[in-house]
Order: structure tokens, then sequence, then C-alpha cells
């Protein structure tokens, strides 16, 4: 609870206080970064919220729960939603008016800050106002759920190394030929065939452009540093070919041959069975 008043005063400049937690969710982001976030609705707001980090924000508005702006994060709006229905199950007497933020430039692009995360991920749901006006909830179990642990279709992956502010987005592919990894081969060392996908390209023509590849299945996914600095992460697929690329090799059945530790990595989980089938996502 100490958190969350903190960030609101930090981030925000409100006062809240006698904050209850009213969700709890476990979230995991298409890249495979997973974190608990904590939702809480506050009985009491003062002062007048303002941007207190105008370099995350571009500006604060209020939003009915049930409309929230298309650009929020996903997870964010999945927890407001489960607050929203969580209220509307016991609705409570109204809170008195909120506090006024200046209009919004922009609705499509003004962000619900209602809160803010720290290392313990505690998410402050400060209220939100609309035309059915703010409900402040009585006290009750916090309902638990799960969000994005189903399977991640490409693009959702691709999209999450962009907002996770990563400069470039490589695939690789681990072609399946008969019970053989393909693999490039040269004097020094074995690696998985690998392209950094373009502007304005799609994960499955970055994959088309290594491989004919019908189906594919996620691998695993890793980050890394290029020669050039720059940050990346590299989405990683397993497909089945009917024949072998040219300059591609097959490792022997079971062998990992010369391939370095992440490509090991992915190998293994495609071998183990650890694959998240994406066919027709």
């Amino acid at each position: 609870m100490d958190t969350a008043v903190r960030e609101a005063r930090e981030e925000l400049g409100v006062e809240v206080d006698d904050c209850e937690v009213v969700h709890v969710m476990h979230h995991r982001n298409a890249g495979g970064t997973a974190r608990i976030g904590i939702f809480l609705v506050a009985r009491s707001i003062t002062g007048t919220p303002v941007n207190a980090e105008p370099h995350k924000c571009a500006e604060l508005a209020w939003f009915p729960l049930d409309r929230l702006p298309e650009r929020t994060v996903p997870y964010a709006r999945a927890g407001i939603e489960a607050v929203r229905r969580a209220l509307a199950a016991t609705p409570p007497a109204l809170p008195t008016t909120l506090p006024a933020l200046p209009a919004a430039a922009d609705a499509a692009d003004a962000e619900l800050l209602a809160g803010a995360a720290d290392a313990a991920d505690a998410e402050l749901l400060a209220g939100a106002a609309g035309a059915a006006g703010a409900a402040l909830v009585a006290s009750r179990p916090p309902i638990l759920s799960l969000h994005g642990w189903d399977v991640p279709g490409s693009a959702d992956l691709a999209a999450e190394a962009v907002r996770a502010g990563f400069e470039e987005v490589t695939v690789c592919l681990l072609g399946r030929l008969d019970d053989a990894v393909l693999v490039l081969s040269d004097d020094e060392t074995d690696r998985l065939p690998a392209t950094v996908v373009r502007p304005g390209e799609g994960v499955a023509a970055a994959l088309a452009r290594l491989a004919p590849v019908g189906e594919v299945a996620f691998a695993g996914a890793d980050d890394y540093v290029s020669p050039r600095g720059l940050a990346g992460r590299r989405l990683a697929f397993s497909a089945r070919l009917t024949e072998a690329p040219e300059g591609m090799v097959p490792l022997p059945a079971g062998s990992l041959g010369r391939l370095p530790y992440g490509e090991r990595v992915f190998v293994r989980r495609a071998s183990s069975g650890l694959l998240y089938d994406l066919s027709g996502r």
C-alpha cells in the first residue's frame, strides 16, 4: 500500500488514502517476461493530477472504465476490466467529485495513467470517471487472474519487442529435415539461419526470405546487442521443410555441432517438443 501511495505522489502529484487490493494478475508479455500486477482502488484522492513523468506519458485524462483509449497497454486494459467487473458486482456508494484534469489534446493518444509500477509491479488504480461516474469498491477478497499465458502470435511477438524498446528484431529458423536441424556452416562455426526484420516487414515475410516455410512453431526468444551496438530481440521459429535450401546442411541427429549457446537452447526446446504451435495465427 505504501508503494501505491508513494507512486501516486511521485508520478501524479496526488495523495491517495485507504487503498484496497481489488485484483491480482499474473501477467506474461509476448517476449516471455512474467510479472505480478496488483491493482488497487483508493477511497480518497486529494490534489490535482499532473503529468510528472512527461518522458513516459504524453498526457493525462479521465476515461470511462469501459471506454479506455485504443492504445492502452494490453495487460493494463485487462486489469482495469477486471476491476470494472469487481466494482459492478457489488455497486458501492459514489465518492465526491474527482480532481479535474486538463482537457486531452488528442484523446486517441491520451493514456489512462491512474497508477504506476515499481519493482514490485504494484499497480495503482486511483480511479476513473465516465458517464456512470467512478465507484469505490466494498471490502472483498481480491480476484486472481492470468494474462498473456496463451500462445503469442508472431505479430504479437514483434510488437512486444518494439514496445519494449528494442531497436531491431531478428528471426531465426530451426528448419527440420527428417530428424536433422538445418544450419549454415563454415570453417569456424555452425549457426541457425537468421535475418533482421526489415522496416514495415512482418515476421512471416522475414522467415520466407530464409526458406519456404508453411506452419511454424515459436521456439523461444533471447536478447542481444548487435555489432553496431543496437539492442535487439531474436525470435526463433521451428518449421518442417521438405528439402534443404541452398547453403544449409543438416546437423547429425542428436548433435548440437558448433552452435552458439543461445541457438543450442532453441534446438533443445524444439527437440523436447517445448514449442508453441502458431498455425492459423
